[in-house]
């Protein structure tokens, strides 16, 4: 069973960064027990508006209900990131499968 990986890259408004680490600590409390993988945050040492947020599914099933196991507190959450964190809604992704 082969692991997958997604990954969202994105800057975030600088007088918006605190809110965003607040809700980036939710995200990875709620990932410790609910999510069937790993989820990691890093924060570009480069420029220091630019983060990386990094989902590891179990499986390509785990990665194809992941939506679908959210809660509505983290959809909100999700949505918030993407929609008043990032700078002009622009976010990049990815998805890798391990081989």
């Amino acid at each position: 069973m082969s692991k997958v990986l997604f990954e969202f890259k994105y800057q975030v408004y600088p007088e918006k960064i605190d809110e965003y680490l607040q809700a980036i600590q939710k995200i990875k409390e709620y990932a410790k027990d609910a999510l069937h993988g790993q989820y990691y945050a890093y924060r570009s040492n480069k420029d220091s508006d630019t983060f990386n947020e990094i989902f590891v599914c179990d499986s390509e099933e785990d990665y194809e209900n992941f939506e679908d196991n959210l809660t509505d507190e983290m959809r909100d959450i999700f949505e918030k990131v993407m929609t008043e964190y990032a700078v002009d809604n622009q976010v990049t992704y990815q998805t890798y499968t391990e081989i």
